[in-house]
C-alpha cells in the first residue's frame, strides 16, 4: 500500500506541475495527448462536450 500512495502522490504532483517530464502533453482542459509512431496526435478519451455531429 505504501508504494501505491507514493505513486499516487508522484503522479498528482507531476500531472499538476510538469506533465511533460513523464512524456505527457495536456491540453488546456487537462486531457492527455501523445504522439504515435506515425506522428499522429492521439488520446484515449474525448468528452462528449467536445464532439459535434454535423448533418
Amino acid at each position: 500500500m505504501e508504494n501505491e500512495v507514493k505513486t499516487s502522490k508522484f503522479l498528482s504532483l507531476v500531472l499538476r506541475h510538469n506533465p511533460a517530464s513523464i512524456g505527457l502533453k495536456l491540453d488546456e482542459e487537462g486531457f492527455d495527448f501523445y504522439l504515435s509512431d506515425n506522428l499522429v496526435w492521439l488520446t484515449n478519451f474525448i468528452p462528449a462536450k467536445f464532439i459535434k455531429v454535423y448533418e
